[in-house]
């Protein structure tokens, strides 16, 4: 008896051993698979108003005191034991070691210099961003103060790993792929103010057909008039005055740089669909 449940020990044992090796070596697959970037002619200035312009989208987009850090000089994003670390880099040094076609294909294409695709970065909803829109952003952050700061490395578990071969997870450059080979494509051409900054700006928490991923439906935003609305950008409140733990963060971080003609752009859009 104890030698047969010594045989189904070590067999349980090399089978655990099978599947995380399978696991680790699949997702190693993925993660380091390389993509042919598309080449895009990004023109930068290094006029006041456009650096000017630049700061105020960098700090709606997360790119200046949100997900970089609060000087942009990278910092620890995420970090869960046995799913992954991710790395939002130190863009003022990013800024120096990219030229401007690299960075471009890497927000809007999700792919890096080396071929291979972001991971954590919501480069689908960077996707529809304008050449203006982005170009301004990388004067800005051209414009900014040099932070001699390493951030480290990103690294992924074995959950991470299982969520990209499941199709839990995909890589940033994947995204993008599969928009531009649907019926909409990756451009924001047609699109108004409204739409175009709940592309942007919201489908990273509310997913890109705005149906809810970690944040909920926007179908929701019916039950909010101008007024409340407005509250909920500016301040992260409810409809009922009660306060939205990540809309408090994300309002008074990002969206309170959006003027009163974008919020009343973006509610006339999320009450129109």
């Amino acid at each position: 008896m104890k030698k047969w449940l010594k045989r189904i020990g070590l067999g349980l044992l090399g089978l655990t051993v099978l599947v995380v090796t399978t696991i680790y070596i699949g997702g190693e697959i993925i993660i380091n698979r390389t993509y042919e970037p598309e080449a895009q002619n990004l023109l930068t200035s290094s006029r006041p108003d456009v650096i000017s312009e630049g700061e105020r989208l960098a700090k709606i987009y997360g790119c200046s005191e949100g997900c970089h850090g609060k000087d942009m000089e990278g910092q620890v994003f995420f970090e869960q034991a046995f799913l992954a670390k991710i790395i939002a880099p130190n863009l003022t040094r990013a800024v120096e070691q990219y030229s401007t076609a690299e960075l471009e294909a890497i927000v809007r294409q999700g792919i890096k210099p080396d071929g291979k695709s972001v991971l954590g970065m919501p480069s689908a909803s960077f996707s529809y961003l304008t050449d203006n829109d982005l170009s301004s952003i990388l004067a800005f952050i051209s414009s900014s103060p040099k932070i001699n700061h390493d951030p480290g490395e990103s690294s992924f578990g074995l959950l991470a790993r299982l969520g990209l071969l499941t199709g839990q997870y995909r890589p940033g450059a994947k995204e993008v792929e599969s928009i531009q080979a649907g019926v909409n494509t990756s451009s924001s051409a047609g699109m108004g103010k409204g739409e175009y900054l709940a592309i942007t700006a919201c489908s990273e928490c509310h997913g890109l057909q705005l149906e809810g991923d970690f944040g909920p439906n926007l179908a929701i935003a019916k039950a909010y008039d101008l007024e409340a609305f407005t509250a909920l950008m500016r301040d992260g409140k409810s409809v009922g005055g009660n306060e939205l733990d990540l809309m408090v963060l994300v309002s008074q971080k990002r969206f309170i740089h959006l003027t009163d003609h974008e919020i009343e752009a973006l509610h006339g859009f999320l009450q129109s669909r």
